[in-house]
């Protein structure tokens, strides 16, 4: 398996991301990114009025290839919250995640290709809206990504009173691009900066989720569970 993990400690402009020493879990802190606040470099645009300076947002340091199929599951380690797990790609402008980008890359207008779902119960693609799920029946939320075709198809996996709930996501604009997982947070989460809020599992532990019930799960939406990988990161 590659060394996988998030991304992070490049960008001074986050001092309030934290990343464990399994660099696979983050803790969110308190204090506002400064650059942001004060419109200073690439934070100067309209686009980081209010609330967007509370964001922070971390993505991992490998991704899913195009013709691939694979599984990867996050964790919240508190109670629901406004932070949450999802994907995008290695480059895209994850500002209005906000903010653990190279400041150097030039802001856009075009909202990131992503699918990211918030644990106090939305699921949003290209940061729309596109349904719920029952917030309190789980902590984990598993991401299995068919991107076999054009596009990157996410099952989003978690828990409802009758079982395993499945939303299935489709999300445009990769072009190629790997899809890489990422997790962003918001302040104010109550939590101290060494304490992490959320965690990933890329397939270094045992899955939460049962992977014969997955692949039973996902056949029923037409999926070719056969080419089905658990793990994000290994490679043939």
């Amino acid at each position: 398996m590659a060394t996988l993990a998030i991304q992070g400690g490049a960008y001074p402009t986050n001092a309030s991301i934290t990343l464990s020493a399994d660099r696979l879990s983050v803790a969110f802190g308190s204090g506002l990114n400064a650059d942001c606040v004060n419109r200073v470099g690439p934070y100067a645009s309209a686009d980081f009025a209010g609330a967007a300076c509370y964001k922070r947002g971390v993505r991992a340091n490998v991704g899913i290839r195009q013709g691939e199929f694979r599984y990867y599951e996050g964790r919240r380690l508190i109670a629901p919250a406004n932070f949450g797990f999802g994907y995008t790609t290695s480059s895209s402008n994850i500002n209005p995640y906000c903010c653990l980008v190279d400041p150097g890359q030039p802001l856009s207008a075009q909202t990131p290709p992503s699918m990211s779902l918030n644990t106090l119960g939305g699921i949003f693609v290209q940061l729309r809206n596109t349904g719920g799920y029952d917030v309190n029946a789980t902590s984990y939320y598993g991401f299995a990504v068919d991107y076999t075709g054009a596009n990157p198809v996410v099952y989003v996996v978690t828990m409802s009173g009758s079982g395993m709930a499945i939303s299935r996501q489709v999300t445009t604009g990769f072009n190629g691009a790997d899809v890489v997982p990422f997790t962003y947070g918001h302040t104010g989460l109550g939590a101290s900066e060494t304490s992490p809020v959320a965690s990933f599992n890329f397939g270094q532990q045992a899955f939460h989720y049962n992977m014969a019930t997955l692949q039973s799960e996902l056949s029923l939406y037409g999926a070719n569970v056969t080419l089905l990988v658990p793990g994000v990161g290994v490679r043939p």
